[in-house]
């Protein structure tokens, strides 16, 4: 089981895209960038604290995105435009 699996109960979503570019959101703010500090918080008081646990969450970023772009690895490097998801 992945570390995901193990922590929250649920499965990483498994993808064949390559993040290309992405566009930042203009009106990003440092109050989202607190939201995720304190989910971060929540989820670390729910897992093992330990050292390997802490690292990882620590370098997970969520990042607003008003438009982003991937490549399809399984269909000879395709770029495409991902209309339904804003967030890296």
């Amino acid at each position: 089981t992945t570390t995901i699996y193990e922590w929250l109960g649920v499965e990483r979503f498994k993808t064949n895209l390559k993040l290309e570019t992405f566009e930042l959101l203009e009106d990003y703010s440092e109050d989202f960038k607190k939201e995720i500090d304190d989910i971060k918080t929540a989820v670390l008081s729910t897992i093992d604290d330990n050292s390997k646990n802490v690292s990882s969450l620590k370098r997970i970023q969520i990042i607003p995105c008003s438009k982003i772009s991937a490549k399809d690895v399984e269909q000879d490097g395709q770029s495409i435009v991902l209309e339904d998801y804003y967030f890296v």
